[in-house]
C-alpha cells in the first residue's frame, strides 16, 4: 500500500508535468524546424494536451482506489466456530466469512493443536486428546500473495467445571454482603465463571439497590443466578416430631407455591427467568419431582437423583467443602479425578472465614493448571441441546 501510494506520487509530481512541459515546450517554441502547421495550431494542441492529462490522472487513481476497496475488507474477514469451547477427541466446525470482493481468494489453515480437516472457507477442527488453548489461524492469499491472516483461540477441554453457590441474600447494610463481594472479586480475578443460587425472600424483601446489583452481576456473563427456594430452611420440626425441609416433607401444594414465588420474583424485580433449581440443603422428596414439572423453564434440577424427562439433572460428583462450609485444598487434591467430564462444586462464601478464601482460590488455581473450563448452568443445557 505505502509503496503503490509513492509510486503514485511520484508519477504525478515527475513523470505528468514533464510530458506537459513538453508538449506545451513544442507548441510555444518558436523554431524554424517546427512545421509551420503546428506553430499556427497552439490551441488545438492546449486542449490535446489537457486531454492527455486527464486521462492519465484518471487512469492512475482507478488503479490506486482499487486495491484500496479491496484491502479494507480484510477488518471484515473473520472465523466464525460452531462452538465457544471444544472437548478433546470432539471436532467444531470453522467458517471464514470473506466479503464478495474477496471471494476468490486462497485460504491455508494451520493450527497447533488438533488438525484442521477440508479445504476452503469452511473446514473442520478435530481437537487432539490434550486440553489447552488452540491457536487456529487461516492465512489468507490473492494471485498467490500473501493477503490477511485472521487468528481465532479455542479452549480445548477435557472437563467443565459448574460452581455452585449456594445462599445469595441481600445484607441491610452493604447490599451485598461483603463476603459474597469477595468471592466475586476471586471469579473476576481468575477470570471465571460462577452460579448463584438466590434465595426468594430476599427478592421480595429487597430494594432498588439490591436489583440492581444482582441485574448487574448477570450482566458481566461471568454469573447466573438459579432457584435456591423461597424462605431456605431445612432441618424443621413439625407438630408429629418429624423432620421437614423446605422442598422434603411438604406437601405438593406447598413446594410449588414456594419455588413459583421466587421464579416470579425474578422475573418481576430483575426481568430474569431463572433456567436451574436446588433445594436448600439438597434436600427433596416425590413432591418436588412433581413440583418441578409446572415449571418448564426450570431445566436444570442440581443434585437429584429422581429421574424427570424434562429436566437435566446434574449429580453430585465432588466436593470442595470438608465438611460444609469449609473449603479444605489437600482433601479436594484427594478426592479430585480428571476422568469425569462434567464436575458441580458446591460453597457457601458467606459461611467462609479468611483462611477459607485462601484454600478455594487455591483450588481454583489447580484446576485452571488442569486446563478445565468452567461454565454456566444454561451454558451446559445449550452444549447438550447442541448435541
Amino acid at each position: 500500500m505505502q509503496i503503490r501510494d509513492k509510486f503514485h506520487g511520484h508519477f504525478k509530481d515527475i513523470f505528468l508535468p514533464s510530458v506537459l512541459d513538453r508538449i506545451i515546450f513544442l507548441h510555444t517554441k518558436k523554431s524554424k524546424c517546427m512545421p509551420s502547421f503546428l506553430r499556427h495550431r497552439s490551441d488545438t494542441i492546449r486542449i490535446i494536451s489537457f486531454f492527455l492529462f486527464i486521462v492519465l490522472l484518471i487512469s492512475f487513481q482507478s488503479c490506486r482506489e482499487l486495491p484500496n476497496d479491496v484491502e479494507s475488507n480484510a477488518d471484515l474477514i473473520i472465523i466464525n466456530s460452531t462452538e465457544e469451547i471444544v472437548e478433546t477427541g470432539s471436532s467444531v466446525g470453522l467458517d471464514l466469512s470473506i466479503p464478495a470482493a474477496t471471494k476468490a481468494f486462497s485460504v491455508t489453515w494451520l493450527t497447533d493443536k488438533g488438525r484442521i480437516k477440508g479445504t476452503g472457507n469452511n473446514v473442520i477442527f478435530e481437537a487432539s486428546g490434550n486440553s489447552g488453548i488452540a491457536t487456529i489461524r487461516a492465512k489468507i492469499y490473492k494471485n498467490g500473495v500473501f493477503f490477511a491472516e485472521k487468528t481465532i483461540k479455542l479452549p480445548v477441554y477435557k472437563q467443565r467445571v459448574i460452581l455452585k453457590a449456594d445462599d445469595l441474600f441481600r445484607d441491610p447494610i452493604n447490599v451485598i454482603p461483603v463476603k459474597w463481594q469477595k468471592f466475586f472479586e476471586i471469579i473476576r480475578k481468575k477470570k471465571i465463571k460462577a452460579s448463584l443460587g438466590i434465595i426468594g425472600q430476599s427478592l421480595e424483601n429487597g430494594n432498588q439497590a439490591y436489583f440492581k446489583a444482582v441485574k448487574s452481576l448477570v450482566n458481566e456473563g461471568r454469573f447466573e443466578i438459579w432457584n435456591h427456594g423461597y424462605e431456605h430452611f431445612f432441618g424443621r420440626t413439625n407438630a408429629r416430631g418429624e423432620i421437614y425441609d423446605e422442598f422434603r416433607n411438604t406437601s405438593l401444594d406447598y413446594q410449588i407455591e414456594h419455588i413459583r414465588k421466587t421464579q416470579d420474583l425474578s422475573r418481576q424485580k430483575l426481568g430474569i427467568i431463572l433456567r436451574a433449581f436446588g433445594s436448600p440443603g439438597n434436600g427433596y422428596d416425590e413432591n418436588t419431582s412433581r413440583a418441578l414439572e409446572e415449571f418448564p423453564e426450570i431445566r436444570i434440577w442440581f443434585f437429584a437423583k429422581s429421574r424427570i424427562e424434562t429436566k437435566i439433572l446434574i449429580p453430585r460428583v465432588m466436593d470442595v467443602e470438608f465438611p460444609a462450609p469449609t473449603p479444605d485444598f489437600n482433601k479436594f487434591l484427594q478426592n479430585y479425578s480428571s476422568k469425569e467430564k462434567l464436575i458441580t462444586l458446591q460453597i457457601h462464601p458467606y459461611s467462609w472465614q479468611a483462611g477459607d478464601f485462601i484454600e478455594f482460590e487455591k483450588i481454583i488455581d489447580y484446576l485452571i493448571s488442569e486446563n478445565v473450563v468452567f461454565i454456566l448452568p444454561f451454558e451446559y443445557l445449550k452444549s447438550i441441546r447442541s448435541k
